[in-house]
C-alpha cells in the first residue's frame, strides 16, 4: 500500500491519480499507473483510465485502500444510446466525449492553493472560469510518459 487520501467528491480521476502522485513524492504520474496495473492507450493518451476500467479500479483500490465504488466516482461513466458510447455522465448529467479535455487540462490557481486537488469540472470544454473566484481558468501543459519518451 502507498500513501493514500480520500477522493473529494467532485475531483477527477486524473487529478486523483496525480494527488497520489504528489502524496508519495514520485516524480512523475507512471510510478502510480505502473503500481495501480492501470493501461495507458499511446494513442488516447489518460482518455481511456479516466473512464476506470473496474480492472483498473481493482487494482487501485488494492494499492489505496480506497473502496472501487468510491473511486468510480471521480471516473466519466459511459452512457450508450443507440448502441453506441458517445456520451458519459458527469455530475448525474449526459456530457458528448469531445467536451472532456483531458489533453489539455485547466486550473484555477486560487482553488488549488486553498485546496489542492483537481476539480472534474475543469475538464469540461464549455467550463473557462472558475465558478467559485469568478476567474478564468489556466490551460496547463501536461507531459504524459509517452509523450516523454518520443520526445528524446
Amino acid at each position: 500500500m502507498i500513501n493514500s487520501a480520500d477522493p473529494f467528491c467532485d475531483e477527477s480521476f486524473l487529478g486523483y491519480l496525480l494527488r497520489l502522485t504528489e502524496l508519495n513524492h514520485y516524480d512523475s504520474l507512471t510510478w502510480i499507473l505502473r503500481l495501480a496495473i492501470i493501461q495507458v492507450n499511446p494513442l488516447g493518451k489518460l482518455a481511456l483510465i479516466s473512464t476506470g476500467s473496474p480492472s483498473d479500479l481493482k487494482s487501485l483500490e488494492q494499492l489505496t485502500g480506497i473502496d472501487q465504488a468510491r473511486l468510480a466516482t471521480l471516473s466519466y461513466i459511459p452512457v450508450a444510446n443507440g448502441g453506441k458510447v458517445n456520451d458519459y455522465r458527469i455530475f448525474g448529467n449526459l456530457v458528448p466525449r469531445y467536451t472532456i479535455r483531458l489533453r489539455r487540462p485547466k486550473i484555477c490557481p486560487r482553488c488549488l492553493a486553498e485546496t489542492p486537488y483537481a476539480r472534474k469540472i475543469w475538464e469540461l470544454a464549455a467550463v473557462t472560469a472558475c465558478p467559485i473566484h469568478k476567474t478564468l481558468l489556466e490551460s496547463i501543459q501536461f507531459i504524459y510518459a509517452s509523450d516523454e519518451r518520443q520526445e528524446r
